[in-house]
């Protein structure tokens, strides 16, 4: 196994809570503020990983909403998206 797939893996249980598809309401709430606390950095530091794992944190968010709510949660993802196009 080489050394970049080995330390993907060492770490990926950091990643994990931030790059899932939320599979319940608090699941997508935990994900919505980390999404907007990786905004509100992002906007100080230019940085393509950044940009990365908050397409990757969106996409699953929306992924999420699509498949797994037939009701509208409270919390709308309309600020998230807005504030998206903002940086992309």
């Amino acid at each position: 196994m080489n050394a970049a797939l080995q330390q993907t893996i060492k770490h990926w249980g950091y990643v994990t809570p931030y790059a899932h598809v939320p599979r319940n309401e608090a699941e997508y709430e935990r994900l919505l503020i980390f999404v907007e606390e990786l905004m509100d950095w992002s906007r100080q530091k230019k940085d393509d990983r950044v940009t990365s794992l908050l397409q990757l944190a969106i996409w699953c968010i929306t992924f999420g909403f699509l498949l797994s709510y037939s009701t509208p949660l409270k919390r709308s993802s309309t600020n998230v998206r807005k504030r998206a196009e903002e940086i992309f």
